[in-house]
């Protein structure tokens, strides 16, 4: 990689940024803040020296999008959209499936899981019993981009494969738009 300046210089950069945001997130009344950096990046230093851990890790996949037929048969389970009355459901699963130290560091409730009313395209699906979700994708849609993200049971993981490529086949993509797999540390057999 081509760097600019001095180990030192970077380091002393991302300190004065890092108390920047910190300073500026704390008159705004934040209760947390996240940092999503590669474990090789200059910023690594700074946010260990200022506190931060590592709760989790990410894998972001991304590959063009191809519509092919789902095999429908193979999923042996109906692909619901989710509706208002599904959150709980969704939450339920995501306490079951997460590590605790991650739930404690993200600190989400219930709503989190709500679809917007407003702003970027976004939908989710899933499938299960309607108050025992066993796996569930949400799909964030921007201009030629989806983003998915799933939780899932760890009895089901026969079935992701089905279930991804039924939620595939539902998104609103185009031939050669771009689709990023969000896979959480916990979650890398997917």
């Amino acid at each position: 990689k081509d760097r600019i300046g001095s180990a030192e210089a970077r380091d002393h950069m991302w300190s004065g940024l890092l108390d920047t945001v910190t300073r500026t997130a704390g008159r705004r009344r934040a209760t947390r803040l996240f940092a999503r950096v590669p474990d090789n990046a200059d910023a690594m230093i700074a946010l260990r020296d200022a506190g931060y851990i590592v709760y989790g890790r990410e894998m972001l996949y991304v590959a063009p999008f191809h519509k092919t037929k789902p095999d429908l048969d193979s999923l042996g389970a109906v692909l619901h959209r989710q509706s208002a009355g599904d959150t709980w459901a969704i939450h339920q699963l995501y306490t079951l499936t997460t590590p605790k130290a991650q739930q404690f560091a993200e600190a989400r409730t219930s709503s989190y899981w709500d679809l917007p009313e407003r702003g970027g395209t976004q939908a989710a699906y899933w499938i299960g019993e309607p108050h025992e979700i066993t796996a569930y994708a949400r799909v964030l849609v921007g201009e030629h981009t989806h983003l998915v993200e799933v939780l899932f049971r760890p009895e089901t993981h026969g079935l992701l494969g089905s279930f991804v490529q039924r939620v595939l086949a539902a998104l609103p993509a185009g031939e050669g738009d771009l689709v990023y797999c969000r896979v959480l540390g916990f979650q890398e057999d997917l």
